[in-house]
């Protein structure tokens, strides 16, 4: 079979199951991007959505797969390359004021003992 419809034929099961709104944020922008005997691969916008399915929608992928006939596929998710972020490391700024002795000056007849 070929992956696209595979993976068609899943996501209409899961569309079944799921509500309109729950099915077209969750599973609409997952891209299937392999298929073997033993896993589906299936790429996610970014590492919130897989930790999000794979805690709230396990069972129901795995519900999916099985009435497709392919119940002991298991499931493997990677996060889009082109939604990762590097940050670079930022440059350590040195303080602007040097630190030591300020020219602060403070009123003497402000301490605890006036205030008790």
């Amino acid at each position: 079979m070929p992956l696209e419809t595979f993976w068609n034929d899943v996501k209409t099961q899961l569309r079944k199951q799921l509500p309109d709104h729950a099915f077209n944020t969750w599973f609409d922008p997952i891209q299937c991007i392999g298929v073997t005997e033993k896993e589906l691969i299936l790429e996610v916008p970014n590492q919130f959505f897989y930790e999000w399915i794979e805690s709230h929608c396990k069972g129901i992928v795995q519900q999916a797969l099985k009435n497709n006939n392919a119940n002991s596929i298991k499931v493997k998710y990677t996060v889009s390359p082109k939604n990762i972020k590097i940050e670079k490391e930022k440059p350590i700024q040195e303080p602007t004021k040097p630190y030591g002795k300020r020219s602060v000056y403070l009123n003497k007849n402000l301490t605890f003992s006036a205030f008790i």
